[in-house]
């Protein structure tokens, strides 16, 4: 006969997962990749030599193709990612701690507005005084502004659980889950300014909120599949222009977007259930 498994916290192996519907003191964490996109937004550029705003200006995400990268186990924050732990306070209601990797990248070549001074000392080709004018981007000569490892949040969030369909055996059962949150940015900058690049440091630079909607599927009580669609921003007013310990010049900038995630996740019980 299978003798009785004692697991750790005292925990027997039929009360790991409480029911699909009763998730009250289950946590859970899960990773996955996302996709992003981006509302055109303004770039504030300070410096001893240089103070102008960049308008309109149109950015992209960074997706790495589908290769081993997604598989090796040193490799897996190279894509895109999300990552969340979570603890359900009821049955319905949860609250998660995350890291979302996303990336942003302006385009060179594209028209913007700039408005405000450049001295002839920071750039001989651009300076002048500016009001409202159209220039073109050019991340050689002018600026590159590039979130690329990438355009991070730290973030807490309170999320509601609400089941559409459960088996009578428990083991498959669809929810809808809802939420919000908000969080810090910390961005690892890739900027080029006048062609004078950074060091491409990671530097918390500012907060924001998002919220989200998602579909799940969750199997044997456990595992399940979530398809996220998320809406936010970040306002960030200390973003890394100039090498670590130069405090000359930051930029500043608002950046709202729109966030698609399909993630893995799993349910587990650390405590026995009163």
């Amino acid at each position: 006969m299978l003798k009785k498994v004692i697991l750790p916290f005292n925990l027997t192996l039929r009360k790991v997962i409480s029911t699909s519907k009763k998730p009250k003191g289950n946590f859970y964490f899960y990773w996955g990749y996302n996709r992003a996109s981006y509302a055109k937004s303004e770039i504030h550029l300070k410096g001893p030599d240089y103070d102008f705003i960049l308008s309109d200006v149109k950015a992209r995400d960074m997706p790495e193709e589908f290769s081993s990268v997604y598989f090796d186990i040193n490799k897996l924050t190279i894509p895109q990612f999300n990552f969340r732990v979570g603890y359900h306070l009821s049955d319905k209601y949860a609250l998660a701690v995350g890291w979302d990797h996303m990336k942003y990248q302006t385009r060179s070549g594209q028209p913007a507005i700039i408005t405000g001074r450049i001295d002839a000392s920071a750039s001989p080709t651009y300076a002048g005084y500016y009001n409202q004018y159209e220039i073109i981007m050019d991340e050689d000569n002018l600026v590159k502004m590039e979130h690329s490892d990438g355009f991070n949040v730290i973030n807490l969030n309170i999320e509601r659980t609400d089941f559409l369909y459960t088996t009578k055996d428990q083991n498959f059962a669809l929810g809808i889950i809802s939420g919000a949150g908000a969080g810090i940015a910390f961005p690892w900058t890739n900027s080029s300014i006048f062609g004078q690049k950074n060091d491409d440091r990671p530097k918390i630079s500012g907060m924001g909120a998002h919220i989200y909607g998602a579909a799940q599927a969750t199997v044997f009580k456990r595992f399940f599949l979530r398809l996220t669609l998320q809406g936010g921003f970040e306002n960030m007013w200390a973003i890394a222009t100039v090498p670590r310990g130069d405090h000359s010049a930051h930029a500043e900038q608002t950046i709202f977007y729109y966030q698609r995630s399909l993630v893995l996740g799993y349910n587990f019980r650390l405590f026995d259930k009163n």
